[in-house]
């Protein structure tokens, strides 16, 4: 797997983790491990923010 294939894997890894996040949080549930939530929240916007 190339590079760019390995990055690409990796952030659509994070949004699908981040949409399920979001998901259980707006039904009233909690996070397992709400510091990785915030973790590939923030690398996201700091992705989208280049």
């Amino acid at each position: 797997m190339s590079a760019a294939s390995t990055a690409d894997a990796r952030r659509f890894d994070d949004g699908t983790r981040i949409l399920h996040d979001q998901a259980l949080l707006a039904e009233g549930g909690e996070l397992e491990d709400p510091g990785s939530f915030v973790t590939r929240l923030n690398g996201l916007l700091l992705e989208l923010m280049k």
